[in-house]
């Protein structure tokens, strides 16, 4: 497992990460290939640009209710 700090001004101790996955046994196989960055919000907009449109949800769950209604 490899945890790499970019621009975070976290730090996350290796410990809490090893003793976080000793409790999900399901990835025991899949955790030493993962690889982990951390990064400031900043950075994780450039990477992954938040969702616009969040207010429009409201909308959709109201017509889907309306449709179980009927």
């Amino acid at each position: 497992m490899k945890i790499e700090n970019i621009d975070s001004k976290v730090v996350v101790r290796r410990e809490l990460f090893e003793k976080t996955f000793q409790r999900l046994t399901y990835l025991g196989s899949v955790v030493p290939k993962l690889s982990f960055y951390l990064v400031n919000e900043e950075t994780m907009d450039k990477i992954c640009p938040p969702r616009k449109g969040y207010d429009d949800e409201g909308e959709c769950l109201d017509s889907l209710k309306n449709l179980l209604k009927r």
